[in-house]
């Protein structure tokens, strides 16, 4: 969604895509030119990740994607909350592994992004109004798809080892 003037709301979808960027669009006005569009990923993979997934109380969208760099250090992959009227990065997290599939979020606001290594992987736990690292729960398999919570738990397809269901 993104905010017009006198409370207006305008619906939006978005996409990956190939190129590396993430597009979003006027919901109303398919067939248009996106509304804008922002980098996610510069590397080998594209964009494959959805954004569907929205913080519904600030409208954003939060976005997975490979290597990010800051001052100290290189991450493999990373995670982004985008402001859906603009594009802009509100945060952006380094993590462990490269993140190619989508995030999930649970009731208490925790992100979970699935990291696929080629031998190892992780899931990690962020807060999602600040982006904040929460936990890391390491897997023996790369974690290629989305993990997803239900009923209090949460699911991670791994790519070798199966599924593993984490308890609270």
């Amino acid at each position: 969604m993104r905010g017009k003037p006198h409370g207006v709301a305008t619906v939006m979808v978005g996409a990956c895509a190939a190129d590396g960027f993430f597009y979003a669009f006027n919901r109303l006005e398919s067939g248009r030119r996106p509304v804008w569009r922002t980098r996610i990923n510069a590397g080998a993979h594209g964009c494959q990740a959805s954004a569907d997934l929205r913080d519904n109380a600030l409208v954003r969208f939060f976005q997975a994607g490979d290597a990010h760099h800051d001052r100290r250090s290189h991450f493999a992959g990373s995670i982004r909350k985008l402001d859906t009227s603009t594009g802009h990065v509100v945060w952006q997290t380094g993590l462990r592994y490269d993140a190619v599939a989508t995030a999930s979020m649970d009731g208490a606001n925790v992100l979970a992004v699935g990291g696929c290594g080629a031998t190892a992987g992780a899931v990690t736990l962020l807060n999602r109004l600040t982006g904040a690292i929460l936990k890391v729960l390491p897997t023996a398999s790369g974690v290629c798809t989305q993990p997803v919570f239900a009923d209090g738990n949460l699911l991670v397809p791994t790519r070798t080892t199966g599924l593993i269901e984490y308890h609270r």
